[in-house]
């Protein structure tokens, strides 16, 4: 595709949304018309999802590429453990994490309910929702920009050290390099905040994909619903397609024969200030969360001269573990079925889109587009879409499948797609052209090339794809919330429809299962890669 398309794309989404947000600033007393305008027309909801995008891409990209930077070509210690527990923090869901930072600092949390009931909890409103879309951004920034370093020329870093020192190396030689991946991780950040719904409704920000989840449960007029939200999507979209023009502008720029090892800068005196500061921050990003939660699950409330005590018993933690896979367990077995469903739907219909994109001609457009589209549709509107589909009386399987888990595994299909387009098309364009070349003189057709040569030697990749769209299925809500049957409940509905009272002890296990399965799948993706480079 044309370098100038992807430039004009991303250069334009970046005026609008930076428009978008410096409008929030204008005094409505002083514009009043403009402001009964943008409510009218819909734009004040994507004021709000562009400002909340904005203010997480500034906060969260920074970190990111701190991270990614010191991960990946630094000699820190702890370097591979560390990458493993940022690398894990991907596959949290969205409920997971607010629910985690809401039980330390939310309503009901145990800091909250130690300052006293009448004190307002630090997270709470626009800023919490800032906040835990920045936590859960960050990890997403450094894997995109990690990425990047690794595929930076070692030789041209090798040349410049000859005449310059290693900080003047990294900084004019080698983080320019990586520019469009930082671009690419910005745009993901923003795309994964405007197009969620769950901490907005939980943290009551209106912001356009919680008003589109509210909107088409409280009014009957869809069509008013949908043009309040339509600049936010016609605003996403915009993201979207910059985001992935970008993506497959940078991976078709990457070599693809094997790679020498990346250059490691050395730290000298600073190993242990840099090794302490990026634990610190893992122990923020992840290990406040996850405390949070173990506190939650354990925590006895005694009463002793008329005031309520609190304190943490490791009896009553093993006791309420013990007791959440059968209080629970039919929710974890519908959240399987939809996980493993849709993560094998979406790998099967990534394959041939990712086949044809790797050929850096305009049959990566198809890959493209479809992966962009579907990142700018709100999950809530996929929903909705699916339930038109399907909930119908002719044709009459149309109407089963609607009462069946099919609709949520259509759903929720959508939303991990566009990542397993990725996933697979930056695996099989690495695929030599002489191995493709020697299998069509052997006189094997396309067909018998791509399932006896190509799969064999990129199962690996097909498999890591699975795990983490698997993971990103099983965790979603925005996309599956409005068209799950009645009587299917998933673990993300059970915990989000618990939670906007605060988390308890329930709550609190069941997100502690939902993390073993994470750190699990983690490890498993980790080992695979660590083969596949090896």
């Amino acid at each position: 595709m044309n370098r100038r398309i992807f430039v004009v794309l991303t250069v334009l989404a970046g005026v609008v949304l930076g428009a978008l947000v410096i409008s929030t600033d204008v005094d409505a007393e002083r514009a009043s018309a403009l402001h009964r305008w943008l409510i009218q027309s819909g734009f004040d909801l994507a004021l709000i999802s562009g400002q909340l995008a904005l203010l997480t891409v500034v906060f969260a990209v920074p970190c990111g590429v701190l991270f990614a930077a010191c991960l990946t070509r630094t000699d820190m210690w702890g370097r591979g453990v560390a990458t493993w527990f940022l690398v894990s923090l991907i596959f949290l869901p969205l409920y997971l994490q607010a629910a985690a930072w809401n039980a330390g600092f939310g309503r009901m949390g145990w800091y909250s309910l130690s300052t006293g009931p009448l004190v307002e909890p630090l997270l709470s409103g626009f800023e919490a929702a800032v906040w835990v879309h920045t936590m859960a951004a960050i990890p997403w920034v450094a894997l995109i920009v990690g990425v990047g370093l690794r595929l930076t020329e070692r030789n041209l870093e090798e040349q410049a050290l000859l005449q310059w020192p290693q900080w003047r190396v990294f900084g004019f030689v080698t983080l320019p390099r990586v520019i469009p991946a930082v671009i690419v991780a910005a745009l993901w950040a923003a795309l994964s905040t405007t197009g969620e719904m769950v901490v907005t409704d939980i943290f009551q920000v209106r912001a356009y994909a919680e008003v589109l989840y509210s909107g088409f449960a409280l009014l009957p007029d869809a069509g008013l619903v949908t043009a309040r939200v339509l600049p936010g999507i016609v605003l996403v979209a915009m993201l979207s397609l910059g985001a992935f023009a970008l993506a497959f502008l940078f991976a078709a720029q990457a070599p693809t024969q094997s790679l020498r090892a990346p250059l490691q800068f050395q730290l000298g005196r600073w190993k242990w200030p840099v090794t302490g500061g990026v634990w610190l921050g893992l122990l923020v990003i992840g290990g406040v969360p996850l405390g949070n939660l173990i506190y939650k699950a354990g925590v006895v409330a005694t009463m002793h001269e008329g005031a309520r005590i609190r304190h943490w018993s490791l009896e009553k933690f093993i006791e309420i573990m013990a007791a959440t896979p059968g209080r629970f367990g039919e929710a974890f077995g519908w959240t399987l079925v939809i996980g493993v469903s849709a993560a094998t739907l979406a790998t099967v219909l990534a394959l041939p889109l990712a086949w044809f994109a790797r050929k850096r001609s305009w049959a990566a457009a198809p890959a493209c587009l479809i992966a962009a589209l579907l990142l700018a549709i709100p999950g809530p509107l996929v929903g909705l879409t699916v339930e038109w589909v399907l909930n119908r009386n002719q044709p009459a399987f149309l109407g089963w499948l609607y009462d069946t888990p099919f609709a949520p595994v259509l759903a929720v299909t959508c939303r991990v797609l566009p990542v397993a387009i990725l996933i697979l098309w930056f695996a099989l364009r690495t695929v030599h052209r002489q191995t493709l070349e020697a299998a069509a003189m052997d006189g094997a057709g396309r067909l018998r090339t791509f399932f006896v040569v190509v799969i064999p030697q990129r199962w690996r990749s097909l498999t890591i794809a699975w795990v983490i769209t698997f993971a990103l299925a099983a965790g979603d809500l925005s996309w599956t919330s409005l068209v799950l049957p009645a009587d299917v409940m998933t673990v993300p509905f059970q915990v989000f429809a618990l939670i906007h009272s605060g988390v308890r002890y329930d709550e609190a296990a069941i997100c502690l299962y939902v993390l073993l399965a994470v750190f699990t799948a983690s490890a498993v993706v980790r080992s695979l890669a660590r083969r596949w480079d090896a």
